[in-house]
């Protein structure tokens, strides 16, 4: 682990682009939300009152613009108490990117984050939300699939080391984290490791510290846990070949992850010590959601609801043959969990019932999990869909965006990245 001041080496760059939308985890190789009720439990009808909880650090609300983390809060919910387009919106701006864009944005005080990048190289860009200028990029290592966070004015993004090599090369550069003033654009600090080739997974911060799922062989060392002051390593914890971000119960102080080898995990935030695994059947790639006492996961196959305390399934949602072998991803709401598997667009009820059931995208997938406002499900593929959330019916679709994952919004807009780059719509 190496870390250092930024130097005059440092690549920082000034250049203007174009920009577009999306967001996503990587596949493994080979192989929103509205606040939770007053006291932040999950609803009465899926609790016991031996497991009435409070939970009531979110980090980020419901009910502001900033998305600030890959799930808009520390609990992954992937909505908001805001009301999104209901018309077909049109294109406000678009900023091509030298690279796609294969991860999710984030927005800040006004800013879009974004990076962009493949497996060598990577871009990250700082836009104005108005009209996309620019204001600052910084370049980085490889950052495929990347998501970037940002928390007291430091942006976060996981990635590999720059490789100067022409081609391929078998040994692969070591695994990077790099902390950027989001303000300047200025390094601050790198955390590196040879124990993964890929920190892949989005970052989540919390009490001082980065969490960070790493893409490794198998055996390596999978969740980093860095402190944001120095960018030391805290701790790391080997759970698999791939891991997902995590979901943080800031009361309980655990953090959940998914893993390639079929687990959903339960850690201690400040150790790393595991508390309990449960066993999915199939590989988990995409990241938990924590609402009061329920973690929700998803795999290749459904939906499973699971116990926070004791690991426990509570109920599981299985998709059709036509979800089969496809990732499975959520949002959550106070009043229902939405999930997407493959060309599926369902609602859910918190106790596990199916409100309403839509193939959308016969024979094609979506590419990340939905994003729910106060009146409408966005889902993303080879386009941007519109849902009403209380039916399911189709508002509008917009085919001129090719997105890579969750759109996001503020103030009406939706932002969303792609192979295109970065689009602004309302």
């Amino acid at each position: 682990m190496t870390s250092r001041d930024p130097t005059p080496s440092d690549r920082s760059t000034r250049r203007r682009y174009l920009w577009a939308a999306g967001a996503g985890l990587a596949a493994l190789a080979g192989c929103s939300s509205t606040e939770p009720p007053a006291d932040n439990t999950e609803p009465e009808s899926n609790q016991t009152p031996s497991e009435s909880d409070s939970e009531n650090d979110l980090s980020v609300s419901a009910e502001t613009k900033e998305w600030a983390t890959f799930g808009h809060n520390l609990q992954n919910h992937g909505s908001v108490d805001t009301v999104g387009p209901t018309e077909k919106p049109t294109e406000e701006w678009r900023v091509d990117t030298e690279h796609d864009s294969d991860g999710m944005l984030a927005l800040s005080e006004g800013v879009i984050y974004a990076a962009t990048g493949d497996a060598k190289s990577g871009v990250v860009y700082a836009l104005s939300a108005d009209d996309g200028r620019e204001i600052w990029t910084y370049e980085t290592g490889g950052l495929d699939g990347a998501t970037p966070a940002i928390h007291d004015g430091t942006v976060y993004v996981g990635g590999r080391e720059p490789d100067d090599t022409d081609g391929f090369s078998m040994e692969p550069t070591a695994a990077a984290l790099y902390a950027i003033d989001a303000g300047s654009g200025e390094l601050e600090w790198t955390f590196t490791t040879d124990d993964a080739f890929h920190l892949n997974a989005p970052p989540v911060i919390h009490n001082g510290r980065v969490y960070i799922g790493a893409e490794t062989t198998v055996g390596s060392t999978q969740l980093f846990a860095i402190e944001t002051a120095s960018g030391e390593k805290a701790w790391s914890a080997r759970l698999g070949d791939q891991v997902t971000s995590p979901a943080l119960h800031t009361t309980r102080n655990t953090l959940f992850i998914g893993s390639s080898d079929n687990h959903l995990y339960a850690l201690d935030a400040d150790t790393g010590d595991e508390r309990w695994r449960f066993d999915t059947g199939d590989f988990v790639l995409t990241e938990p959601s924590v609402w009061g006492n329920t973690v929700y996961v998803g795999n290749h196959g459904g939906l499973f609801a699971v116990n926070v305390e004791t690991g426990d399934e509570r109920w599981t949602y299985e998709g059709s043959a036509i979800s089969s072998g496809h990732d499975t991803t959520q949002a959550l709401t106070d009043e229902a969990v939405y999930t997407t598997m493959q060309s599926v667009l369902a609602r859910v009820s918190h106790e596990g019932e199916e409100r309403w059931r839509l193939d959308t995208l016969a024979g094609g997938g979506f590419s990340a999990p939905p994003l729910v406002t106060e009146n409408m499900v966005y889902v993303a593929s080879n386009d941007i869909r519109a849902h009403s959330v209380e039916t399911g019916d189709e508002k509008w679709i917009v085919d001129s965006v090719s997105a890579t994952g969750r759109p996001i919004t503020s103030d009406g807009v939706l932002y969303v990245a792609g192979d295109e780059g970065i689009v602004a719509l309302s």
